[in-house]
């Protein structure tokens, strides 16, 4: 009997994918690829301002309006200079908190960051 069940899942979730596949297919020939055709039938039954901006947005290339760009993994200029100036405020942490903690489960464990400055160097 267990066996059924299984089979009978493993079928169902083949039919759910198919279901999902079929309905991606159905929303994008509907809204997609009949988008300019369904818009041009309407843009001709009203002339309303409205709709003669949806039409210009639905019918214009999407092109972001900022351009953001990295030089380097260090690079700040994406960012506000209200935000890149302020004082930096690091969490006190509590000693004896980490102290206590069990170092246990980073036995082994080989990673180190190449980025990371250590304090105690300088």
């Amino acid at each position: 009997m267990l066996y059924v069940y299984k089979y009978l899942y493993i079928y169902l979730n083949i039919y759910i994918n198919i279901f999902k596949l079929v309905s991606l297919y159905i929303y994008i020939y509907i809204y997609i690829l009949n988008v300019s055709k369904n818009i041009n039938v309407f843009w001709a039954a009203n002339q309303s301002e409205d709709f003669k901006d949806v039409y210009i947005i639905l019918n214009t290339a999407n092109t972001p309006l900022l351009s953001l760009f990295q030089r380097n993994s260090r690079d700040t200029c994406n960012f506000d200079r209200e935000f890149t100036k302020m004082a930096i405020e690091l969490t006190p942490t509590d000693k004896l908190f980490i102290m206590n903690l069990d170092q246990d489960e980073f036995l082994g464990f080989s990673y180190t960051n190449p980025e990371y400055v250590n304090p105690a160097q300088g």
